[in-house]
């Protein structure tokens, strides 16, 4: 697994960045993971009032692979 430039990564991560959702923290964040396959997925951070509802951005990259039954090494 060679995997894609790092900068392609960070761009994807950029790109999520401007989608989170945070109005409460004000703290927006992007994220880009690299599935075995070397696929691209990026997630970012969606808040809501009642905070156990709140999904941070790790978790939605995490999740997106994982719905597509996408695989990676931890």
């Amino acid at each position: 697994m060679s995997g894609p430039p790092l900068e392609q990564m960070l761009e994807l991560a950029r790109q999520a960045l401007a989608n989170a959702y945070a109005p409460y923290s004000r703290f927006r964040v992007g994220v880009c993971v690299r599935a075995d396959s070397d696929r691209l997925y990026a997630g970012c951070n969606v808040e809501n009032a009642a905070y156990p509802i709140t999904q941070c951005a790790e978790a939605s990259a995490i999740g997106a692979p994982r719905a597509t039954g996408a695989s990676w090494r931890s």
